[in-house]
């Protein structure tokens, strides 16, 4: 069984791969002459809800999957330079959620999800 750290890095890498794809679908079709607003609606729909719920505490929990594995966002919704912080955790039974190693681009992919759907006039609304 591959360790805890390795397999959070993976579903972490994976999931900021699939979310890269479709926001730069999004951006395509946003930046057309002619986009295709039901594409534009449906990749707005799948990345929207592309977790299995969110709460807030102190930081926002975006949960990605349950069970075993899960998979959860964990964002302090104040901007990078005001101290924000965003990290994507693993977890499988009988194991600690583990914080993925992302790359400085994997982390800033992640800022804009978290930002672009869960934007800060939501958060100032709490």
């Amino acid at each position: 069984m591959k360790d805890i750290q390795k397999r959070s890095n993976e579903f972490g890498s994976n999931f900021i791969e699939r979310v890269t794809e479709e926001l730069k679908e999004l951006d395509l079709q946003l930046n057309k002459k002619d986009p295709d607003n039901e594409l534009i609606d449906q990749l707005d729909r799948e990345l929207a809800e592309s977790h299995y719920g969110v709460s807030i505490v102190k930081t926002m929990e975006i949960i990605l999957g349950g069970g075993g594995p899960a998979m959860k966002i964990l964002w302090t919704p104040n901007t990078k330079q005001q101290g924000g912080r965003v990290e994507i955790l693993f977890q499988d039974w009988m194991t600690p959620w583990t914080p993925a190693e992302l790359s400085t681009d994997e982390y800033n992919k992640l800022w804009e999800y978290c930002e672009r759907y869960f934007p800060g006039d939501l958060i100032e609304q709490l």
